[in-house]
């Protein structure tokens, strides 16, 4: 960042935009940015730090409501997740709504599949948030399914032992590793954190009750 920072509009001249909910910036690459909007914009700059920036806005994601961006830095176009809540458009478009745009050429988006085994594939399962470990090569996801996870460059992806039915809307790592999530619905509602190398959940104590 410069030492006086600049801030300015973003004319993105597109209907769908709707409020700013996530802002992604490529850790390899400060001008390769995406932004999105809640109600079903995704937008992409590869010029950011310019005064003249260009914006082009990325298809396939209208009808959502955008909740969260990763950027995978890799050689060319980088790995790009991106979570969705409900279709509000289409309530009743499967999910789990977390889409992928593989690393190389291709602009195209995929819609990630989790494995049979999880039993989540037929339910209402919005996703909030997407994190790359910070110790290792794994993924996160969080949402209405709880906490998913799968190795960088797998298609598979794993459920992590929260009861069922608690939706996870936020999810952090730290330095160390550990998993930190925040549960707000279900039987289990509360924060709980996991240990670098542990399968289990622990209860965080809280100061004051949810």
């Amino acid at each position: 960042l410069s030492s006086t920072p600049r801030v300015s509009a973003i004319n993105m001249d597109y209907y769908a935009a709707g409020r700013i909910s996530a802002i992604c910036v490529n850790p390899n690459n400060p001008d390769h940015m995406i932004v999105a909007g809640e109600t079903g914009g995704l937008f992409e700059t590869t010029n950011a730090r310019s005064a003249t920036r260009t914006w082009s806005h990325l298809s396939g994601f209208d009808e959502y409501a955008v909740t969260d961006i990763l950027i995978l830095p890799v050689t060319g176009v980088a790995e790009v997740y991106v979570t969705c809540a409900d279709s509000y458009k289409n309530p009743s478009t499967p999910t789990p709504l977390i889409f992928m745009r593989s690393a190389g050429g291709s602009r195209s988006w995929t819609r990630v599949a989790f494995t049979a085994s999880t039993n989540i594939v037929s339910a209402n399962r919005s996703a909030y948030r997407l994190v790359k470990h910070k110790t290792n090569n794994m993924l996160y996801a969080a949402g209405k399914f709880g906490v998913a996870s799968k190795p960088e460059g797998s298609s598979t992806w794993s459920l992590l032992g929260l009861p069922p039915g608690s939706g996870v809307t936020t999810l952090e790592t730290m330095a160390d590793g550990t998993l930190i999530v925040g549960v707000v619905s279900g039987r289990a509602a509360g924060v709980y954190y996991r240990p670098n190398g542990s399968s289990s959940w622990i209860t965080a104590a809280c100061p004051v009750a949810l």
